[in-house]
């Protein structure tokens, strides 16, 4: 199917199914948001990071160590929770999509029941994820102090791989796999389109971005 007609069906299949999409979405978000307010989580912006360093009486402004604790705390917090929450919220909504696309009996209940049922598979991808991004932080680091061009390298390397990976997790909710086998079954999926599963990614980004600074 053409790029055009891909996008114009994906479009056709939100909108059909709308309520459930949204729904589903909202629904999930909602620990997300407890976890944010019971740990004060909400109250990170710019001004947590401009407050590292404080001007006194004098005019030599000098390191806040306090807040550098209390900075370093919310993070861990922050990823603390969204280490255990993000896995239900992004296979809720996979779940949601895929069952749609499948002609699959669907429901709020249905699509919650499933994604639980799946909790923990989805929990080891998003550990092998973090275990991944480490590694290409640890290589990229690694490139640009040695030379420009292997960093360079890395990073091309980086886009290759989250392209041929990313129907890890509608694999995983859509044929009921681990996070290996999910990996490998996207990367058989995505054989052979890369450059149309890139430009549909680029595409939906630029949208993604567009929508957010209406």
């Amino acid at each position: 199917m053409p790029l055009p007609e891909l996008l114009d069906e994906l479009f056709r299949l939100y909108r059909r199914h709308f309520s459930l999409i949204v729904g589903v979405a909202l629904l999930v978000a909602v620990p997300g948001l407890v976890w944010s307010l019971v740990t004060g989580i909400y109250k990170l912006n710019s001004a947590s990071y401009a407050n590292l360093f404080v001007t006194t009486g004098s005019s030599t402004p000098t390191f806040n160590s306090q807040q550098l604790t209390n900075l370093l705390g919310l993070l861990a917090l922050g990823f603390i929770g969204g280490f255990f929450l993000l896995p239900i919220s992004v296979g809720a909504v996979y779940r949601a999509v895929t069952d749609v696309a499948l002609g699959r009996p669907v429901s709020i209940g249905s699509v919650l029941r499933e994604t639980l049922a799946r909790y923990l598979p989805l929990l080891g991808l998003f550990g092998l994820v973090i275990l991944i991004f480490l590694g290409w932080i640890i290589a990229e680091s690694i490139g640009f102090v040695l030379l420009v061009l292997p960093g360079i390298a890395v990073f091309c390397a980086a886009i290759y791989l989250a392209v041929r990976w990313l129907l890890v997790v509608a694999a995983m909710m859509a044929e009921d796999i681990g996070p290996i086998r999910g990996l490998r079954r996207s990367w058989n999926l995505v054989s052979g389109s890369w450059w149309r599963t890139f430009g549909i990614l680029l595409i939906v980004g630029i949208l993604q971005t567009i929508i957010a600074h209406c």
